[in-house]
């Protein structure tokens, strides 16, 4: 999987819609694993109050106040922690520039001005936003998968520990480029005390056979 576009094939004349376009769309995608995140995070024991929120904005919040619960692993809290902040700090810029009036400066297509008097910016900035985006999207999606070894829940049905190791690295931002598949680098990762969790794959087959 290419880990990000290359921005500088795109014409000068439409870049500035399409990372727009990024943008919007990889934050829906990073909005949706957020929310399977606190999901899985419920589901597995950790108490939150409020229901679901429908906006972005309100369930980033809420997400870092359960990874902070004191009954959360260190290690995994602090990787949890960093993808929820590098998802905050990424949807404030999509939120800041989706509201605004972006004018592509004549003459200098990589300053974008403000039709609302803000700061002007740089085409990479927004760039930046659109590819931290999209990786937040598969860190996210890291962080749900491992939650339950890290929360007590119960065995991986269809990973193994290898595989939940690489999603750990993904998780921590170590994401190989590999093509139509998220997959982390080989390297050190933290895991559960004890070791993952799978259920054993003679009886993962024998149960598939049993319930045909």
């Amino acid at each position: 999987m290419r880990a990000y576009p290359d921005w500088s094939t795109i014409p000068d004349e439409y870049r500035l819609s399409f990372v727009v376009g990024e943008i919007v769309r990889n934050d829906v995608y990073a909005e949706n694993e957020t929310k399977v995140l606190f999901g899985i995070l419920r589901a597995n024991g950790l108490p939150c109050d409020e229901d679901m929120p429908r906006d972005f904005g309100y369930m980033i919040p809420l997400v870092r106040a359960m990874l902070r619960l004191p009954q959360v692993p260190a290690p995994f809290a602090k990787i949890g922690t960093q993808v929820i902040e590098l998802t905050s700090r990424a949807h404030a810029v999509r939120r800041d520039t989706v509201h605004d009036i972006l004018v592509q400066m004549p003459f200098e297509p990589d300053r974008i001005g403000s039709g609302l008097g803000k700061k002007s910016r740089q085409m990479s900035d927004l760039e930046k936003c659109a590819d931290d985006l999209k990786e937040a999207t598969w860190r996210l999606r890291a962080v749900y998968v491992i939650a339950p070894q890290w929360l007590g829940g119960p065995p991986a049905e269809w990973e193994t520990v290898e595989r939940l190791a690489l999603w750990t690295r993904v998780a921590m931002g170590h994401i190989a480029d590999y093509p139509h598949e998220i997959r982390g680098t080989p390297g050190r990762s933290p895991e559960p005390l004890g070791g993952f969790r799978v259920v054993d794959p003679v009886k993962r087959e024998g149960d598939r056979f049993s319930n045909r």
